[in-house]
């Protein structure tokens, strides 16, 4: 039993996945899945916690209703640049954190939802598409250049031939 600011719960261990009994219901907190994509990682979650209400309501003969995500659940990410940042500041925004968090591995961003967290996973491919843009504009830089270096010898021939023009007009006494 631990007491929390005006009320009683009770933590224990199911199935090897951490269960925390309150007043008015079990959570069950599972731990790191490894996935392909957040919509697997939330299945993988809500199978998990399933099977652990059934074997509750098998172990204590409870009834217990359906099962739902919690509204602040998270998906965290490991990254190597959210490890460096974790050990020096904590940060967050309304959709991601990066803290140490108390029984999560350090160098994770927990995303607060499931679009943030698919966002996120979405970066390398977004970068790779801003590279390729990059480079697209780079190449028409480099033909605009080699346009307007020809553009300006044409512009220094055709003031020679003004000149010459000009010569020659002086000279015929027009």
């Amino acid at each position: 039993m631990i007491e929390i600011q005006n009320w009683t719960a009770l933590f224990g261990l199911e199935q090897g996945v951490k269960v925390r009994k309150t007043t008015g219901s079990w959570i069950v907190h599972v731990e790191t899945l490894y996935g392909r994509s957040p919509g697997e990682l939330v299945t993988l979650a809500k199978n998990l916690a399933d099977r652990v209400s059934q074997g509750l309501m098998s172990k204590y003969g409870c009834v217990l209703g359906q099962g739902m995500i919690n509204k602040r659940h998270e998906l965290g990410v490991d990254d190597p640049i959210a490890q460096l940042l974790n050990q020096y500041f904590t940060v967050s925004t309304p959709n991601r954190v990066i803290d140490d968090s108390p029984g999560e591995d350090e160098g994770e961003i927990d995303h607060l939802g499931r679009d943030a967290a698919v966002e996120y996973l979405l970066m390398p491919e977004r970068v790779k598409k801003l590279d390729d843009q990059m480079n697209t504009v780079l190449c028409d830089l480099k033909r605009i250049l080699t346009s307007l270096v020809k553009v300006e010898k044409l512009s220094c021939e055709l003031e020679r031939v003004a000149e010459l023009l000009d010569k020659l007009m002086h000279f015929e006494g027009i």
